[in-house]
């Protein structure tokens, strides 16, 4: 199903309303997504592709940067507020990846991109009324708690432990919600 007019104007003013933040980054960490050009990473986004002919879901991108003032829960509850069940949600985090032993310094970070697949394991990620809303607003992790999901999540799908990197920072926060029929 695709998401209303109402509910995409909604999603756009929550960009603008979580836009504004300064990322925690030293100088040698935004040269490398000068160098590489991903700067464009560093922006919070709204990404609802067009709806293919014959599909029943739609989903929606936002993309918002964090720093250690940001409030998952709060976010969240935003989200809540004006998407009309039934969707499902996935929660993923963008991430600045550190070596600290190489030598090479065009080699000393890689940044992580968020992924649904990669999401952290909230249930009940399928919002069908108040009361999964509610449930999955309980299971949100505290925020403490989320880098070392975020790691183990990517761990999983990518190995990038055996290559030497490390998870540094949190720099964005991915929510996918998708419209279900």
């Amino acid at each position: 199903m695709p998401f209303y007019p109402s509910e995409r104007a909604d999603l756009e003013a929550l960009r603008k309303e979580y836009g504004g933040i300064h990322l925690p980054l030293e100088e040698e960490e935004l040269d490398y997504f000068r160098q590489t050009e991903r700067v464009g990473q560093l922006h919070n986004r709204l990404i609802i592709p067009p709806p293919k002919p014959g599909r029943v879901v739609e989903t929606a991108h936002l993309r918002l940067l964090i720093n250690k003032d940001f409030d998952l829960n709060n976010l969240i509850e935003d989200i809540f507020d004006v998407i009309s069940p039934v969707f499902r949600i996935k929660i993923d985090f963008g991430f600045l990846m550190e070596n600290i032993l190489t030598e090479d310094p065009d080699s000393r970070y890689r940044f992580h991109w968020p992924q649904i697949s990669t999401g952290l394991p909230i249930e009940p990620h399928l919002i069908k009324n108040k009361s999964t809303k509610k449930e999955f607003l309980e299971n949100i992790p505290n925020w403490s708690d989320i880098p070392k999901l975020v790691e183990i999540q990517h761990e999983n799908q990518s190995s990038f432990r055996k290559s030497g990197y490390n998870l540094t920072k949190l720099l964005t926060c991915s929510v996918y919600v998708t419209k279900m029929k």
